[in-house]
């Protein structure tokens, strides 16, 4: 039991299994988007559920083509907030 003492093994326990079983992850692929996005939120410490969420998200980005563009979007933010 000596090597489990070892702070490398002791942190990355979770991750490690993760990888080995990737069945074990909450089933946070099989959420919808706004499910996985609350889940997130009420979880913020799920680092994997967060990153799953960011794969997401930039999987449906779409390239902005100019500067002018990213100025609109974040108009027509300000004004829904509004």
């Amino acid at each position: 039991m000596q090597f489990l003492c070892q702070p490398f093994l002791i942190l990355n326990w979770r991750q490690s299994l993760l990888e080995w079983f990737p069945s074990l992850r909450l089933g946070t692929r099989e959420m919808s988007k706004a499910e996985l996005k609350q889940y997130v939120l009420e979880h913020r410490d799920d680092n994997e559920a967060f990153y799953e969420l960011s794969d997401r998200i930039a999987a449906n980005a779409k390239p902005l083509e100019s500067d002018e563009q990213l100025i609109e979007i974040i108009r027509r933010h300000q004004n829904r907030r509004q």
